[in-house]
């Protein structure tokens, strides 16, 4: 077998991503493995599709697919051959060609005081009370030179921090914070030459107020919470969620876009980490405890479920939601099909997906009126002679005995009562998303008030049990996923799945080699093309 040159991969990840939006990701993985088992080189698999008739009549591998006792029933009739060969050709037509030009030299640094006051206000309405009246003033001059220019350069800054300091610490194997990356970063070392410090300083401002005002950078090095559950079913998910994505936003779904779904995924059990117990700096342990979201004051309290029962908090805040069984299995049809009855043919909208992976002995069955006492007495804290003997401790030791799962995973989607939570706002800008993710995760319920006047976000540890992944799609050739845990947050890329996922795991799990393949092939998919284009230009490196 020959290894597929440059121009055959290409094909190969045009035909992968294809068919796992259309189909499933076993089935694009059969694809690729005939091609390449078959030693096709890219005019082959080009003349295997595009010449053999809309059926597929003469095809290898519809042939291959006939014989396949797995895939046999997608090629069964004449009318399912022509449904895959339409999607094998459209594939290879490839996604629109993306704008990637992107000149560095044309920004305008310039700032005039007309150009600094909409930003104001504007974000001060897409994101109520959260920043202050003069020390952000920095922040709101950067965001006017991004919109000046047409460039989100706030989302570009963080995303390019981001990066970097991940491909520093797996590719060089050092960390880097951010005084570090405002001494090394190429763009400010040009800007310092050719424009003012005070511009500069403006554009270094951007790191420390974003994670201030929205949620802190995620750390590399240290977790205080780990996710005792399965490494590779948390990857499925995330791969069928993408998919599912793709394919709502392609076709006749393609009027849901502009969206946002934030899909937070709740293991079934989280431990404290020998990193939060032995070796947290005391600042960082109390940025732990000041964003712990309920069942947060000290180490011993990662691992509470502070969540308890879902419909009692949604029901009680008449957040709209349906709920049903998952099967992983249908993990991407389920997915979207769940988002699109949710979005009924609505533009701009946020979606919460919440897959509960918890045994459903412990809350499904509680009342409205037991869960609120629960909740009351800090989260099942109810034996005050002896904490040995409370709910919270009993429910903690039961789920760190739970080794085998054998229960369902639920699904609820769900969208916030409140407008400013459910809905993009009009003139929408990437700040806004973060914000509404920051902001509205979970809702709190009356007996949660005195503490909290709004809903827990994702910048909340919530006992550990915050996991989040956030797509903030554009449209088809511009989709960002950040992923939350910790109450910190990441651009995450489908390669980081396999090489710092398995960071805030138990135990020393690994991608298995079927999805690890799988996830590098969609490391090789290009959602957000002028991003790359910035991050190479103003870093002199390679995004990856």
């Amino acid at each position: 077998m020959v290894e597929p040159n440059e121009e055959t991969q290409q094909i190969l990840s045009l035909i992968v991503s294809g068919v796992s939006a259309a189909y499933t990701n076993d089935l694009a993985k059969f694809c690729r493995e005939f091609y390449v088992g078959e030693d096709f080189d890219a005019e082959a698999i080009v003349d295997d599709i595009e010449n053999c008739g809309d059926e597929g009549d003469s095809s290898g591998l519809i042939g291959a697919m006939e014989e396949s006792s797995e895939f046999q029933a997608v090629v069964a009739t004449d009318k399912q051959k022509q449904a895959l060969m339409k999607v094998l050709k459209e594939s290879l037509k490839g996604p629109p060609p993306q704008n990637k030009t992107f000149d560095l030299s044309e920004i305008n640094w310039s700032l005039s005081s007309k150009d600094a006051a909409e930003p104001s206000k504007l974000i001060k309405q897409q994101c109520p009370n959260v920043f202050g009246k003069e020390d952000d003033k920095a922040f709101f001059d950067v965001v006017a030179i991004g919109n000046k220019n047409n460039i989100p350069i706030v989302t570009w800054l963080m995303d390019t921090f981001f990066r970097y300091r991940i491909n520093a610490f797996m590719l060089e194997q050092r960390t880097v914070g951010i005084p570090e990356f405002v001494s090394e970063y190429a763009l400010f070392k040009d800007l310092r030459a050719s424009q003012s410090k005070k511009m500069v300083h403006k554009l270094e401002s951007v790191f420390a107020t974003f994670g201030k005002r929205f949620c802190p950078d995620m750390s590399l090095t240290q977790t205080f919470a780990l996710v005792d559950d399965d490494l590779n079913e948390f990857a499925d998910y995330y791969i069928a969620m993408h998919g599912a994505i793709e394919s709502l936003i392609k076709g006749a779904n393609k009027g849901l876009v502009p969206c946002q779904i934030d899909f937070w995924v709740i293991p079934k059990n989280v431990t404290s980490s020998e990193a939060f117990d032995d070796d947290v700096d005391p600042e960082d342990e109390e940025d732990a405890k000041s964003g712990g979201g309920g069942g947060g004051d000290d180490g011993e309290d990662i691992g509470i479920d502070c969540i308890g029962n879902l419909e009692h908090r949604l029901r009680s805040n008449g957040y709209t939601y349906t709920k049903s069984d998952m099967d992983l299995e249908h993990a991407k049809r389920l997915f979207a099909q769940g988002i699109d009855r949710q979005v009924n043919g609505a533009r701009n909208q946020r979606i919460m997906v919440y897959l509960d992976r918890r045994n459903p002995n412990a809350f499904d069955k509680m009342s409205q009126a037991d869960f609120e006492k629960f909740v009351a007495c800090g989260y099942g804290d109810d034996d005050e002679e002896n904490a040995r003997n409370s709910t919270r401790t009993k429910l903690k030791q039961q789920r760190n005995g739970e080794k085998e799962k054998s229960w369902k995973d639920r699904m609820y989607v769900v969208q916030s009562k409140h407008a400013q939570y459910r809905q993009l706002p009009a003139r929408f800008r990437d700040f806004s998303a973060f914000f509404m993710s920051s902001e509205c995760l979970l809702p709190q319920v009356k007996q949660e008030q005195a503490q909290r006047s709004k809903p827990f976000g994702c910048k909340d540890l919530l006992g550990g049990y915050q996991y989040v992944l956030s797509w903030q799609i554009e449209d088809e050739q511009l989709i960002k996923c950040y992923w939350y845990f910790n109450g910190q947050v990441t651009r995450l890329f489908a390669g980081d799945v396999l090489s710092l996922w398995p960071k805030s795991f138990t135990g020393a799990q690994e991608i298995n080699a079927n999805k690890a393949e799988i996830l590098k092939e969609m490391s090789k998919q290009s959602f957000d093309a002028q991003f790359e284009n910035w991050y190479n230009q103003t870093t002199a490196k390679k995004l990856f």
